[in-house]
Order: C-alpha cells, then structure tokens, then sequence
C-alpha cells in the first residue's frame, strides 16, 4: 500500500512538472491581458489564432474566470464558469510543482 501512493506520488509530481510550462503560461496569460481583453480573443490573437464562437463545452468561460480568479474576483470568477474552483488550484499547484522539486518539499525517488 505505501509503495503504491509513493508511485502515485511520484506520478503526479512528474505529471505536475511536465505540465508546469502549460499551467504557468495560462495562468500568466490570465494575469497579463485581464478578464475584458480574454473575453475579447486577444490572448488568442496574440498566438496568431482567430477567436472563433464558443461553442459551448464545459470550458467555456474558464480563460476569462482565471483572470478574474487572480485578481480576487471569486464570485464573478465563479459566474463565468464554476470550474475555476477545482481547476485554478490545480493550475497553480502544476506551475509551483518544479519549484517543489528543486527546493525538496518533494522528493523523487
């Protein structure tokens, strides 16, 4: 039992550091152009992709409740989609997890 949640452990700190450059740029993405210029397309104009309708999947809403999330705004945050409440920690947790590593708050076997 304890070898396997070492793994599981392991798993995930790996998972979280492979995933840390994806989490940190859209959270930095959120942070950078602000709730008004995401609901506008302009994070997507910035990678050279044309903003096209959403066409109304669970995500919807996600980019733009980021960027009200970091800037404290959880109850509007939470108006454009509720998934911001498990997904912004778990994005935040992906981007700290190098950090983890390297300062041996987790260990890697």
């Amino acid at each position: 039992m304890a070898s396997t949640l070492r793994e599981a452990e392991r798993v995930i700190g790996w998972l979280g550091v492979a995933l840390s450059p994806i989490a940190a740029a859209c959270l930095g993405a959120a942070a950078w152009f602000g709730p008004a210029a995401i609901g506008a397309g302009a994070h997507l104009q910035a990678l050279g992709v044309t903003p096209r309708t959403c066409p109304g999947c669970a995500l919807c809403g996600l980019s733009r409740a980021f960027a009200w999330a970091i800037e404290g705004e959880w109850s509007v945050a939470l108006d454009q989609n509720p998934l911001v409440v498990v997904c912004f920690p778990v994005f935040v947790a992906f981007s700290l997890s190098p950090i983890w590593l390297l300062t041996g708050r987790w260990k890697s076997p």
